[in-house]
């Protein structure tokens, strides 16, 4: 996103010129000249906007779609680590008894021990003489029978008790190991819900992060675009606006020649069915004098109005970097001219009433002067406006100011057509 703001910017004088376009194919020709190639270009932005927010919806469509799977692995993960837990509880409650059992176990083995080693100390009291003694001693058999007793007795307790401290290691070394093989499958249990909840945090802030970065994208796509419809739906306000203007003078002008007209004559035929031939004679001539002078003068006033070759003056002195007819990009030319930004004055190519004077977004301050005889100027990129609507201006008089990063884009129109301004420009 940050690279295409910055792509943006670089051209986004291209664009403005591009947008001066508008002007050159709309304001004198009527509503259908609005869709020329210059309000294309515009469309054509809109439309890269609009794919690109669809892409970045797309986009966040199926990041939260993937959200809402992570949301269920992390169901499965929860009732996993439940089940995990309720392991582990039953393992460390085990190991709490296993422990209990070997303790017992190890102080079972500790009193057969004591027990051993007590018989062991009555034997060696005996003595190892003692038995065959008792036995080839024959002045008492019922003695002898029962000391013979005493001594199987000893034996047979001494044997049992090895075997019960064997038995009781056995016990101990099975309880060793249960217990080792139990914590061994806790350490895992624990180790793998330790993983699974790091995981899980992974794949949460991931997703989040990534949903954040599409959604301001997708906001800054769609402001964007909202921008670019309201520059768009305004200048084609103002260009209708101008164009029902023009018009409807040109209606009211017709109307009152042809009420004059109409009215004149019936004068004129008033007149020459009341009075005598040679009244009617003078009155003809009068009315031909007075039609012939007023035609005279308003051929005079058209004639000075009227715009001739080479006649207008430069309306800046900068450098012209783009001239009139010139590839732009493509199949698009260039319909005025782009002046550098050498010189911040703009001056008026010829005399005329100014029709518009806007602040638009993408153009500037735009500037129109009507002429007449079908001709307008435009004046784009305009830092402010000396002049407004109504005002008249003399031929090469001050009527605004250009800024320091882009020059001044001016533009000639006859009858709502582009013209070359080389030709009615005086030469330098």
């Amino acid at each position: 996103m940050r690279n295409r703001r910055q792509n943006k910017a670089a051209g986004c004088l291209a664009a403005m010129v591009a947008a001066c376009g508008i002007f050159m194919s709309d304001s004198a020709s009527g509503a259908a000249d609005v869709t020329g190639s210059s309000l294309d270009d515009v469309r054509k932005e809109i439309g890269e906007h609009k794919t690109r927010a669809e892409n970045n919806e797309r986009d966040l469509n199926s990041v939260r779609s993937e959200i809402k799977s992570t949301q269920k692995e992390s169901d499965r993960l929860a009732r996993q680590l439940s089940s995990d837990q309720k392991r582990i509880d039953s393992i460390s409650q085990s190991l709490s008894q296993i422990n209990e059992k070997i303790k017992a176990l190890e102080e079972q083995k500790e009193r057969q021990k004591d027990m051993i080693a007590r018989q062991l100390v009555e034997a060696y009291k005996i003595g190892r003489d003692d038995y065959l003694k008792l036995v080839l001693n024959q002045k008492d058999p019922a003695a002898t029978d029962r000391a013979l007793e005493y001594y199987r007795y000893i034996n047979e307790a001494r044997v049992q008790a090895v075997r019960d401290i064997e038995q009781t290691e056995a016990e101990l070394r099975a309880a060793l190991k249960k217990r080792s093989d139990e914590s061994k499958e806790l350490q895992k249990l624990q180790d793998r819900r330790r993983s699974d909840i790091k995981k899980l945090s992974e794949i949460k802030e991931r997703k989040q992060a990534a949903e954040k970065s599409l959604s301001e994208s997708l906001r800054e796509e769609r402001s964007e675009i909202a921008r670019l419809e309201e520059d768009e739906r305004q200048i084609q306000a103002y260009l209708v606006k101008l164009e029902e203007e023009r018009k409807a003078k040109e209606k009211a002008e017709k109307e009152r020649i042809e009420k004059l007209k109409a009215e004149e004559e019936r004068k004129r035929k008033a007149e020459e069915a009341g009075r005598k031939r040679k009244e009617e004679q003078e009155r003809a001539e009068r009315l031909a004098a007075e039609q012939q002078r007023k035609e005279a003068e308003k051929a005079a006033a058209e004639k000075a109005r009227q715009i001739r070759r080479h006649s207008l003056t430069w309306p800046s002195t900068g450098e012209v970097l783009n001239r009139f007819g010139s590839i732009r990009s493509g199949q698009v030319r260039w319909k005025g001219l782009l002046f550098g930004t050498g010189n911040s004055l703009v001056k008026a190519a010829g005399s005329g009433t100014v029709v518009m004077v806007t602040a638009m977004k993408r153009l500037g301050t735009v500037i129109i002067v009507d002429h007449g005889g079908g001709f307008i100027s435009i004046y784009c990129n305009n830092l402010n406006s000396l002049k407004k609507q109504g005002d008249h201006v003399e031929q090469g008089e001050l009527i605004g100011y250009t800024g320091t990063s882009q020059g001044l884009y001016f533009e000639l129109r006859k009858d709502g057509e582009s013209v070359s301004p080389a030709e009615y420009l005086r030469r330098r």
